[in-house]
């Protein structure tokens, strides 16, 4: 994955439009960092909750191809092991994906990217040890290109000066366009060779769990995918011929898009302000039903 011509995929991924769109939405949500605010500190470790808690729905719904609810992922999150009038299927899903979650987060402590072999056995993928060593090396050569990629952003955006602020283009955009792109590019290999290793939808599952971990790790927020862009993206994997990158790009932007657009406005939510919104909201609704009765 190091080479010359990478590298030159990365600038030129970086430079689409729906990279750049996504970008602009995560630089937005990484200026806010480091967080310093009680209020907007306890938003963001709502968010992280509520986004395992939505991981985990959609990795039971892609297991297990049952109806899963939002009330049976939060309640396995919170420790339930079986849901009366739930299928058991559900509830063992649900558990083996918090379980993927967890074994995840240990790269956190110690960024090796072994232990990725063990979200997979959580959520009964099979990885041999060929395609576990292939991911393995797959997530440090990503690490390495984020970078040298980030850094050569960097540079050649103080080296532009006044042209690169007249296009309104700042480094920080600059530089999460360019590891997302590093991201479409891993997440391209490792998908495939997961599928290469017969490891199915559990396999691209772990996949995903494991480069959210990776995007941490350097300072991209973690993305999200619903289950039509989850489905997206295992059809992606069929596709052969130039183009491979676009395709997958054009659904992982789509992704990062929405979810760092959400996580900015979670992190942001004043409970003060909506309530008071609320009130203004329902005063006016009152005075309109008031004068449409009298106008009568």
């Amino acid at each position: 994955m190091m080479n010359g011509q990478v590298q030159d995929e990365v600038r030129r991924l970086a430079g689409l439009s729906d990279i750049r769109s996504a970008a602009e939405r995560g630089a937005a949500l990484t200026s806010l960092w480091p967080l310093t605010d009680a209020m907007m500190m306890g938003n963001d470790a709502k968010y992280a909750e509520n986004l395992q808690v939505r991981e985990s729905l959609v990795i039971a719904h892609a297991l297990t191809g049952l109806d899963v609810t939002r009330a049976d992922a939060e309640y396995v999150y919170e420790g339930a092991d079986t849901i009366p009038g739930r299928p058991q299927d559900i509830v063992d899903a649900l558990l083996a994906a918090n379980d993927a979650c967890d074994a995840a987060a240990a790269y956190r402590s110690q960024a090796d990217p072994t232990v990725f072999a063990d979200v997979a056995q959580a959520l009964g993928a099979t990885w041999n040890a060929e395609v576990a060593g292939d991911i393995a090396d797959t997530i440090q050569q990503a690490s390495q290109l984020a970078a040298g990629s980030a850094a050569d952003e960097i540079v050649g955006n103080d080296a532009a000066g006044s042209d690169a602020a007249e296009q309104g283009t700042s480094s920080e955009t600059r530089r999460v366009a360019s590891v997302l792109a590093v991201y479409a590019l891993a997440a391209a290999t490792m998908l495939r060779q997961s599928d290469a290793g017969q490891a199915g939808t559990a396999g691209a599952c772990a996949v995903l769990l494991s480069l959210n971990e990776w995007c941490d790790s350097v300072s991209l927020p973690r993305l999200f995918y619903s289950p039509q862009l989850l489905s997206q993206l295992l059809d992606a994997r069929a596709t052969n011929g130039d183009g491979v990158a676009d395709v997958f790009v054009a659904v992982i932007a789509q992704a990062a898009e929405a979810e760092w657009e959400q996580h900015r406005t979670d992190v942001l939510w004043d409970p003060k302000e909506a309530k008071r919104q609320a009130k203004e909201a329902d005063e006016r609704r009152n005075k309109e039903e008031l004068s449409a009765k009298f106008s009568k």
